[in-house]
Parts: structure tokens; sequence; C-alpha cells
């Protein structure tokens, strides 16, 4: 099953995501991150969101703040300081909402 997500980065800005739940969670999660001038809709992350899932996996695709449907402007928030706030933010949010064990970032 896939749903679309909001949750806060470590600044607080709202990043925009889509997790797909296994039917049978192995307690484990993969947060998919997408390239520079990309978002979570890309093709691949689709593919891999799915294949992971039936697998076990919680999957994340989420996009970076200021690209896609997240808060912010690509110009200001493209560092590499907000990425690890925004990677921080989701991890926090897969173990709050999801009850992980262990993620791992692809």
């Amino acid at each position: 099953m896939m749903s679309d997500v909001r949750f806060p980065s470590l600044n607080k800005r709202v990043l925009s995501g889509s997790v797909h739940v296994p039917s049978r969670p192995n307690g484990v999660a993969v947060v998919l991150l997408h390239g520079l001038h990309a978002t979570r809709e890309q093709h691949w992350m689709h593919q891999w969101g799915e294949v992971l899932s039936d697998r076990g996996y919680t999957v994340l695709r989420f996009d970076f703040a200021g690209n896609g449907l997240s808060e912010g402007t690509f110009e200001k928030d493209n560092t590499y300081t907000q990425a690890e706030k925004d990677v921080r933010g989701a991890i926090s949010f897969l173990r709050e909402k999801h009850a992980v064990q262990s993620v791992l970032l692809v």
C-alpha cells in the first residue's frame, strides 16, 4: 500500500513524500533519495518502492526542501546542511509513525 505523506524537516520545513507500507513489515525502512534537479516521482523510485515493499521493507520517497511538492526554494534550500536536516526529519517520521527499528538510506 502506498500513501502520500507530509512531515517536518529538522528546520521545520514541511516535506512531501510517499510511503510504501508492506503487508508484512520486517521492521526495516529504506529511504530513497532523489538526485539533483529531480523529485520523488522519478520512475526508478516508484519501481524500487514497490519491489522493496513487496519484500517487507517500509519505503519512504520524499522531495528534499525546494524540490517537488516540499516547502522551500531550490536556490535557497539546496545545501548539504539542509539535505541532512531533511534526511533526519525523514528518519524521525519513519520511527514515529511506522515503528521501524533500522533505516537504510539509498
